[in-house]
């Protein structure tokens, strides 16, 4: 089904329609819900898409890009926004794809991938630093249960001012806030796996999903820059 053709949605009166198993009326308040956000402010703008078996059933845009900026200029159905936290699935995907390789197994200890992190001690409640009882390992990094802290705690250590490697250089002068494995944090673990890729791929990040993911996949407007 193309993803312009608007007319698969049937008009309000009409009867009932089924596309690949969704009604047109579950489809239309889908949109109305959505549309509704938009007019009582709580959004700028909506781009929404319903696929189902492999065909796209409902593709529609409502609102404007920024009510700040330009209120005038509507949000498009080929409008770009800011992936944001969607890229912990990307970096997921792109570590997944060097597991499948060999590259790396869940019980390796991850200082085996990252020397710097050898032996890195654990700050104890009390303040007192001691020895990890059991080395982190990658199976712990991908899934914030590794020992860093929330991204909060390292304000002080502006973790995001720098490349990867200086991100790296950083958490190695810092002890962990928990023995590995027995806390579950929301921690800075996915970037850390985004250096994991480059080491392990040879490759900077934004080249590796490029060429390996977005590439092949066909996301041409999908990067870190535009």
């Amino acid at each position: 089904m193309p993803a312009d053709d608007h007319a698969t949605i049937a008009p309000a009166g009409s009867g009932e329609r089924y596309l690949q198993g969704l009604t047109a009326s579950g489809l239309r308040a889908f949109n109305d819900t959505f549309h509704r956000l938009v007019d009582e402010g709580q959004l700028a703008g909506v781009v929404t898409l319903v696929a189902r078996r492999g065909d796209i059933v409902n593709f529609d845009a409502y609102g404007v890009l920024d009510v700040s900026a330009d209120p005038t200029v509507a949000v498009r159905r080929d409008s770009i926004f800011r992936l944001a936290s969607m890229t912990k699935p990307v970096i997921g995907a792109a570590m997944m794809m060097l597991w499948e390789e060999g590259r790396w197994g869940p019980d390796d200890p991850v200082a085996r991938h990252i020397p710097a992190f050898e032996g890195l001690q654990v700050k104890r409640r009390d303040g007192a630093l001691e020895p990890q009882a059991s080395p982190m390992t990658m199976r712990q990094l991908m899934s914030h249960t590794a020992g860093f802290g929330r991204q909060g705690d390292y304000a002080d250590a502006k973790l995001r001012d720098g490349d990867l490697q200086a991100m790296i250089d950083r958490l190695a002068r810092l002890p962990l806030a928990y023995q590995p494995g027995t806390e579950w944090r929301y921690s800075p673990s996915v970037d850390i796996q985004g250096y994991v890729v480059e080491q392990l791929s040879g490759q900077s990040l934004d080249v590796f999903l490029a060429e390996r993911l977005f590439g092949p996949l066909g996301m041409e407007d999908t990067g870190f820059w535009v």
